[in-house]
């Protein structure tokens, strides 16, 4: 494989990364807002 198709394949996978942990802060905030919500219950 060629230097330059791993360069570009690292680069994808490193976006993804980006974007996972996105998700999760995401995810978090969304659990802590249900939980607020629960409780008002």
């Amino acid at each position: 494989m060629s230097f330059e198709v791993f360069e570009k394949l690292e680069a994808k996978v490193q976006q993804a990364i980006d974007t996972i942990t996105l998700l999760q802060m995401e995810i978090e905030e969304l659990k802590e807002k249900n939980n607020s919500l629960g409780s008002r219950n």
